[in-house]
């Protein structure tokens, strides 16, 4: 169930809040809070057992889906819940361009995104991978 103070955050909510919003940001793939078992487990325990620090998700999904069901009860100190869809990022045409060295640059403009609190840089690394343009 999702708890009132969970926050389904866009990039832009996202970049501007983070820094003084969430103390712990779980990039997961395909797992909590919408699958049971495995990571899901750990995730939940270490967000369950941590209260006193608020937690954000960046969840990695194949698809953007509204109805997707929790199966987890989501702990209140997770605030913020982006989810962030590799298919539809993937489904962009092919980027002709794409170059070894501009993925490294994507990838460490991500990296460094993601320590000021920005998330925008997910899209840029797929184009520079060669998944889409």
């Amino acid at each position: 169930m999702k708890p009132p103070s969970l926050k389904l955050c866009a990039g832009g909510y996202l970049k501007s809040r983070i820094r003084n919003l969430i103390d712990v940001m779980f990039i997961l793939e395909g797992t909590y809070p919408y699958v049971s078992g495995g990571v899901s487990s750990w995730v939940h325990a270490l967000i369950s057992g941590m209260p006193n620090l608020k937690f954000g998700i960046i969840y990695l999904s194949e698809a953007y889906r509204d109805d997707r069901p929790f199966k987890y009860q989501v702990p209140d100190n997770v605030v913020c819940l982006l989810e962030v869809s590799v298919f539809d990022l993937v489904s962009m045409p092919p980027d002709p361009k794409a170059s070894r060295h501009g993925s490294w640059r994507a990838f460490a403009s991500l990296a460094q995104g993601l320590e000021e609190g920005e998330i925008e840089d997910f899209e840029d690394l797929f184009v520079h991978l060669g998944f889409g343009g």
